[in-house]
């Protein structure tokens, strides 16, 4: 079959023009649709976001005195806890030194008396410095061996010997280091 075409060539090209502005078009106004729902659904989110954020925000302006009551309370409770530690620390030593003296005096042997006793205070007993004189160096020797036996004495160390005169009758004076235990 043969196809005449009586239009011009002019005419044809428009209508091709027509339809490939219309296509375009077309297809633009889909982009834009797209964009458009696209924009809309994303305006949704972020109103709901900022809703929500929002809401966040009151509760939290609303729980800001119960926390600053709770830091309140958290501070209270520190200062009660040093309080009670300070407590407990004088509680817990109140008889120490009574104890430590009595443990001390049964335990001195009749030819050896005390001329200084330093202490320092440790969480398991006391450390002590003892200054002492004796008649003789049996007198010294018995004297450790009571303390060590005892069980209230640990690491009992001998300082330096010397020698003396207290009224008219020789004497050694000593030294001990040791640790009284609780």
């Amino acid at each position: 079959m043969i196809h005449i075409n009586l239009l011009p060539k002019e005419m044809l090209k428009r209508e091709e023009k027509k339809g490939l502005t219309l296509l375009i078009g077309s297809g633009v106004v889909l982009v834009v649709l797209i964009l458009a729902g696209i924009l809309v659904m994303l305006k949704t989110k972020e109103a709901r976001l900022k809703s929500r954020l929002t809401e966040v925000n009151r509760k939290l302006d609303d729980l800001q005195p119960v926390l600053a009551q709770i830091q309140q309370l958290e501070t209270n409770k520190a200062a009660l806890d040093r309080k009670l530690n300070v407590i407990k620390d004088l509680d817990r030593i109140r008889l120490l030194y009574p104890k430590f003296m009595t443990d001390l005096n049964l335990q001195l042997t009749k030819n050896v008396w005390l001329t200084n006793v330093v202490t320092t205070t440790k969480a398991d007993g006391l450390d002590l410095t003892i200054s002492a004189k004796a008649l003789d160096a049996y007198a010294i020797a018995d004297q450790i061996s009571r303390m060590e036996a005892s069980g209230h004495f640990k690491n009992i160390e001998m300082g330096p010997i010397g020698t003396g005169v207290q009224d008219k009758q020789k004497v050694l004076t000593f030294t001990l280091t040791c640790r009284h235990m609780l």
